[in-house]
């Protein structure tokens, strides 16, 4: 068999070359392309337009947190009067819910129910929370920007409701939003004198309710 000098010198027959197992191949690296950034004028299109999104969706984003304040605190005091009477029937004895001042004490007066409420077990219907009475429920301070207020109860700051789960007299609740620019964000639960609380679907200004 002829081998040429090469083959000879690399150990390997003349015809490995002919095959070209000791060529070399060139690989193509890839070029990128040239980078392209933004204009001047793309650039302030572009936060032109960014500002303009932005002074639309912030007075909305803002109402909607301040309606949805007050709606949590609505839902919050609905369920618990419901809560309350459901108790009382149960247990057939006096629920009562009151404007909190602490933990385990109600308000000694006025209309304002900003600190939240407490519901217990008034066995001997005193309307106040003595050592044997069970405190069933406690919800702290409302929301930021929410108040709360009592119309129509004989004593604004307590509810009692009945083993028949009846109250002695009808009365209201308002919600509403105090931020300024945000009054009229503001509603009412009506609560019959059968105990029934009922979330009044309009909406008001604080002031009309």
């Amino acid at each position: 068999m002829i081998t040429n000098n090469l083959a000879l010198r690399h150990g390997a027959p003349g015809f490995a070359d002919r095959l070209g197992g000791n060529r070399l191949r060139r690989t193509r690296v890839p070029v990128p392309p040239p980078h392209r950034g933004f204009t001047l004028v793309e650039l302030v299109a572009t936060i032109v337009i960014a500002a303009i999104l932005i002074a639309i969706a912030v007075p909305n984003m803002r109402m909607f947190v301040e309606k949805n304040r007050v709606k949590l605190a609505v839902g919050e005091l609905a369920t618990t009067l419901n809560f309350a009477r459901s108790e009382a029937t149960k247990r057939r004895f006096p629920i009562t819910v009151c404007a909190r001042a602490s933990d385990s004490s109600c308000t000694a007066g006025g209309t304002s129910w900003n600190g939240g409420w407490l519901v217990f077990a008034d066995a001997d219907g005193n309307g106040a929370i003595d050592a044997g009475n069970e405190i069933l429920r406690i919800t702290s301070s409302l929301p930021q920007n929410v108040t709360l207020e009592s119309k129509g109860f004989t004593t604004p700051a307590i509810m009692q409701y009945s083993s028949a789960g009846e109250l002695s007299v009808n009365g209201k609740f308002k919600i509403c939003n105090s931020e300024p620019g945000y009054e009229n964000i503001a509603r009412a639960i009506d609560i019959s004198a059968t105990g029934r609380a009922s979330v009044d679907p309009a909406t008001y200004a604080c002031s009309a309710i």
